[in-house]
């Protein structure tokens, strides 16, 4: 199942949940959401490492103690969702209102709509 975490440093994390424990949620292939300018200047959503230099596929231990929200694989919106496993698994996402380049403007637009 994917999640998405918010952390008590302000970071943005999705993740597949391969564990959970009464202290601990075990991760595999975690992302920290970021958010840049694209060549337009608009802000797109861009993925990072979480923990830079962990291999691609350790298990990375989570203390619940660090999380201030969660949000189930259903809650998770579409896009990024969409854009994350492409970068997890390098399979692009067919289908409707799957663009994965889409900046997040358009995006923010879309959910006030």
């Amino acid at each position: 199942m994917i999640k998405l975490f918010k952390l008590t440093t302000g970071e943005t994390v999705i993740a597949r949940v391969k564990e959970e424990t009464e202290g601990s949620i075990y991760l595999e292939k975690p992302a920290t959401i970021g958010v840049v300018p694209n060549n337009k200047g608009d802000m797109m959503i861009t993925l990072i490492p979480f923990m830079l230099g962990a291999k691609k596929d350790a298990s990375v231990s989570l203390a619940k103690s660090q999380i201030v929200a969660e949000v189930n694989d259903a809650g998770i919106d579409h896009l990024v969702k969409s854009q994350y496993l492409q970068a997890v698994t390098g399979l692009v996402l067919a289908g409707p209102n799957v663009n994965p380049d889409q900046d997040l403007k358009a995006m923010l637009n879309k959910k006030s709509n």
